[in-house]
């Protein structure tokens, strides 16, 4: 049976801040190598390979969470799991 909806508090809404984060930092860190004549290739190109790597942690995140602990709604909920060997 699916869990209902929790609303957003900060205590659950941790995990999407902690991706925000992760993925702003890496995009803000390589945008600053762009340069200003073809700026949106440049921004492509610069942001290309974090953009990657941060998808791949994601995913990679996402399945072993799932096949670690497949009743787990949210990554604190992994954490919570993992920590308390529940």
């Amino acid at each position: 049976m699916r869990q209902p909806v929790r609303p957003r508090t900060p205590d659950n809404n941790i995990d999407g801040i902690t991706l925000e984060v992760l993925l702003a930092s890496s995009l803000i860190r390589a945008s600053r190598r762009v340069d200003s004549p073809n700026w949106v290739g440049s921004v492509f190109k610069a942001t290309l390979v974090p953009f990657v790597i941060v998808m791949i942690l994601t995913v990679a995140v996402a399945w072993i969470s799932a096949h670690y602990c497949p009743g787990a709604s949210k990554l604190t909920d992994v954490f919570r799991s993992l920590w308390h060997g529940g």
